[in-house]
């Protein structure tokens, strides 16, 4: 990790007119300030660099230490492997490589440059460190198919610029393009595949589906392979940031910091994990929501109300003076005071005990406490339990690991600082940094299912066939960012300075040079056939896009001439879109829309589809989704009883409301009949604050008159005393 001293001495060696000069001493004296402000915090640098002082204190002579797919680290990464070194008694370091590089890194162009110049620098630390080096051992070759083989060859020659053999076409038959209108039916058309191929005898675990980066497809993936009924895994951290247990343990601080806000306490509710005893989830939320509208309407906030001994009046609008005798509404009144009554019972009974807690142990064991006596880890063995009914085994091991994670920060706590004076705001960043680096562990709910993850991960599954999608000129290779405090050729400068155990990560242009073997790491994945695609458009930016240079060299080099993905149409074979009944309905839907709009007749074969269908379970939804294609949505006369109700038998009509119902009818059904109106907000305008200071100084001045006195007579403290801000 590079500190402001690195940075200071770089600036010393730099000669007086030098112009990078001024720019980096500048940044010294930011980064030694920040490291002054970050030191009391725990960092993924710091994490790292404690375990690094563990291991170094710990004896490892025992110990073996194995370490797979990882081609690159950082310098703090590459710190703790050195430790490693240095102190177990074996280190197993596997690397994708064509030969070692012990003498001199590999020179670009090379399709090994990360994993060859990891390998350098790893020897070269060992043998500094005087440590034996075992020979290298070699992985036995993977069973692969010619064109699978031929496509490596390939790959090496082309990035490391060497003459290529002729193509033979023979050979290129496992490797195939293709290109899709957008997508969504790229995706949707990869599932048609791969059910087809299941339904001839394959198994889901024989695919593999990649992308550089699965932006533009993590919204339509649960759906289309829902459809298709293909059990899917989609291998990417997920954060545990955003938990409800992790949100409500926020909330809490939040609201002793903000003095229960609006916003605070909402939150905490929204998070479903803190109910009342007795009131199921679907009369929770109803009362949750009636307590939202009413706290928005009035405006209530603050510890005072919240815990007010005197109950809430829900009224449908705010009572005047001349409401003396207008009644609140039963039942939401009883619904708000079931909220209120749930937060005063509960959460200002922890922040006291935060309040006196003396040690940290005190203030870890009341947070345990509450969380149990509130029903909290009930609550959540409760969803766990629900999601194993469901056969959601990810949902339910979200639940488990986010309570396993919570529970070991808090024994961690315990174990470091139980005994130290409780600082809450240390309490509260520990757990913060902790649920920021935890990321969820990830479990296939089946052996049997598709794989679907980024080329850039650490760790791939490797497959029969391999789906490489997205493969448009701004994923692969991946547009470099040169946007960074330090250009490249600032970059270039600081790092001739550094030593060697300080490196920066790459970034910019050079990052190009290792774009290569990330796209190779995700190609040969596959054993026997790789199909690469990309979308014709950019659905997220409504703009084209452009295939990858990767693709168009494929095409040219291998003589590969790239299918059309296209979504079903009338002229579309049934063979070519043969699916899983609830994908055949889409694909009908689509069909016979197409014909309806051309004003063509439905081909007959698109009839036997509906006909087919209407004989499944699906039934109900197929005819329901066959008369979308004829229904018109027209405005109906309402029965005369009911019109009455809605508008009263006198009306008493202004001209903008007849234009309103000239311009959008079913508008005036709502506004004028069933009187919806955006709920009622309490806010101060400038008009109501002006009044508000005035009426304050209105009544301040009448206090001084009834003693005798004028503004002249006091003096700004007092002013302060009596008008508190």
């Amino acid at each position: 990790r590079i500190t402001a001293e690195d940075l200071n001495t770089t600036v010393a060696a730099l000669t007086p007119g030098d112009r990078h000069r001024a720019k980096l001493r500048d940044l010294g004296i930011i980064l030694d300030h920040y490291e002054a402000e970050i030191g009391p915090y725990a960092t993924n640098a710091s994490l790292l660099s404690g375990l690094q002082q563990v291991m170094r204190n710990q004896d490892l002579s025992h110990t073996f230490i194995y370490l797979n797919d990882f081609n690159v680290f950082s310098a703090s990464e590459t710190g703790l492997v050195e430790t490693m070194i240095e102190t177990a008694a074996e280190v197993t370091v596997s690397l994708v490589l064509n030969k070692p590089y012990p003498a001199a890194p590999p020179v670009a162009p090379n399709l090994f440059l990360p994993a060859g110049r990891l390998y350098h620098r790893l020897y070269q630390k060992a043998k500094t460190m005087k440590v034996p080096i075992r020979l290298d051992r070699f992985a036995k070759p993977r069973p692969l198919s010619e064109g699978m083989k031929h496509l490596a060859d390939w790959w090496q020659t082309s990035t490391n610029l060497q003459p290529q053999a002729p193509a033979q076409t023979a050979q290129n038959k496992e490797v195939e393009l293709a290109v899709a209108t957008d997508p969504y039916h790229e995706l949707r058309t990869v599932a048609r595949q791969i059910y087809q191929a299941v339904r001839q005898g394959a198994r889901y675990r024989d695919f593999l589906i990649l992308a550089r980066r699965l932006d533009p497809y993590a919204a339509v993936i649960p759906a289309i392979f829902e459809e298709f009924n293909i059990p899917q895994f989609t291998d990417l951290e997920r954060p545990m940031k955003d938990h409800p247990l992790v949100v409500l343990i926020e909330s809490l601080f939040a609201i002793q910091d903000h003095d229960y806000q609006y916003q605070d306490v909402m939150r905490l509710l929204h998070t479903e994990l803190l109910l009342p005893e007795n009131m199921d989830i679907a009369a929770f939320r109803d009362a949750l929501d009636t307590t939202d509208n009413h706290l928005v309407r009035t405006g209530i906030t603050g510890k005072k109300r919240w815990t007010q001994t005197d109950p809430w009046r829900y009224f449908q609008r705010n009572p005047n003076a001349d409401d003396s005798q207008l009644d609140p509404e039963a039942d939401k009144t009883a619904q708000i005071n079931a909220i209120k009554t749930l937060v005063a019972d509960t959460v200002p009974q922890l922040l006291r005990q935060w309040q006196t807690a003396k040690t940290g142990r005190e203030a870890a064991a009341s947070l345990y406490q509450w969380l149990q006596t509130t029903g909290v880890i009930d609550q959540l063995n409760v969803w766990r339990q629900t999601a194993n009914a469901d056969g959601d085994l990810s949902r339910s091991q979200a639940n488990e690991q986010a309570w396993d994670t919570f529970t070991q920060l808090l024994n961690d706590y315990a174990t470091i600082l139980g005994e130290a004076d409780f600082n809450r705001d240390q309490f509260r960043e520990l757990l913060a940094a902790g649920f920021a680096s935890a990321t969820y562990t990830q479990i296939p709910s089946t052996l049997d299912s598709v794989v679907i993850s980024e080329t850039g991960l650490v760790r791939l599954a490797k497959a029969k066939h391999v789906y490489v999608i997205g493969a448009t000129n701004t994923a692969m290779p991946d547009v470099p960012n040169d946007s960074g405090v330090l250009n490249s050729e600032e970059r270039q400068l600081l790092a001739a300075q550094l030593p060697d155990d300080r490196f920066l990560p790459e970034q910019g242009p050079t990052t190009t040079l290792g774009d290569p073997f990330i796209n190779y790491l995700g190609f040969m994945a596959a054993s026997e056939k790789l199909t690469l695609s990309y979308p014709m458009q950019n659905t997220q930016e409504n703009s084209e896009n452009q295939a990858s240079p990767y693709f168009r060299q494929l095409a040219q080099a291998l003589q590969l001439t790239p299918a059309t993905w296209a979504p079903a149409g009338l002229g579309t074979s049934l063979k070519a879109v043969l699916g899983s009944p609830r994908a055949m309905l889409s694909d009908f839907v689509r069909a016979a829309g197409e014909a309806q709009h051309q004003k063509l007749p439905l081909s007959r074969s698109w009839q036997g589809v509906l006909a087919s269908l209407k004989q499944t379970k699906l039934a109900p939804l197929a005819q329901k989704l066959a008369g979308s294609l004829t229904y018109q949505n027209d405005p109906g006369r309402l029965d005369p009883t009911l019109a009455v109700q809605l508008y009263g038998r006198d009306m008493n009509v202004s001209v903008s409301r007849l234009e309103t119902y000239y311009r959008n009818q079913f508008e005036y059904f709502l506004k004028y009949g069933l009187l919806l109106q955006p709920r009622p907000e309490f806010e101060l305008s400038p008009a109501d604050t002006g009044s508000l200071f005035h009426a304050v100084l209105d009544q301040y001045l009448t206090q001084l008159r009834d003693a005798g006195q004028t503004l002249a007579d006091v003096t700004a403290a007092d002013v302060a005393a009596a008008v508190p801000p």
